[in-house]
């Protein structure tokens, strides 16, 4: 519900109440020893601060997921929260590192089946101007 309701304030440009609302998810999260589902939160609160411009906190709250996604050997989660990382390293003028984290993302992608794969070589291809079909 929290969850839910941080969405709603993000999606109406109230950004200080998502990220309330989702921290106290994390926070209820981590009382009740609910560490696995605590990424979702965590890359909510990401998406959030993207959304503020605040790009470095972004990617602190993204890695923070990512960890939790790679304990939990989610591969979808932490190829998609890798994609995140690259569009907030992309957008602090971080090209090379989000390349690195869109050809993980796409490592992951590509050995899944995900065709969300397709998605992130046309990313490639437009920053590198490289054609990635493999």
């Amino acid at each position: 519900m929290l969850k839910d309701l941080g969405v709603l304030y993000q999606n109406t440009g109230k950004l200080e109440e998502a990220i309330s609302c989702h921290r106290q998810a994390a926070s209820i999260l981590k009382e009740t020893a609910n560490d696995w589902d605590l990424a979702v939160p965590l890359r909510l609160i990401g998406a959030v601060y993207y959304d503020m411009r605040r790009f470095v906190d972004a990617v602190e709250h993204y890695r923070q997921a990512l960890s939790i996604y790679r304990q939990k050997r989610d591969r979808r989660g932490a190829a998609r929260t890798l994609v995140d990382i690259g569009e907030a390293q992309l957008s602090d003028h971080q090209a090379d590192a989000a390349l690195q984290s869109w050809r993980e993302a796409l490592a992951i992608f590509t050995d899944l089946g995900d065709p969300l794969a397709d998605e992130i070589k046309t990313r490639l291809a437009t920053l590198t101007g490289d054609s990635l079909d493999t």
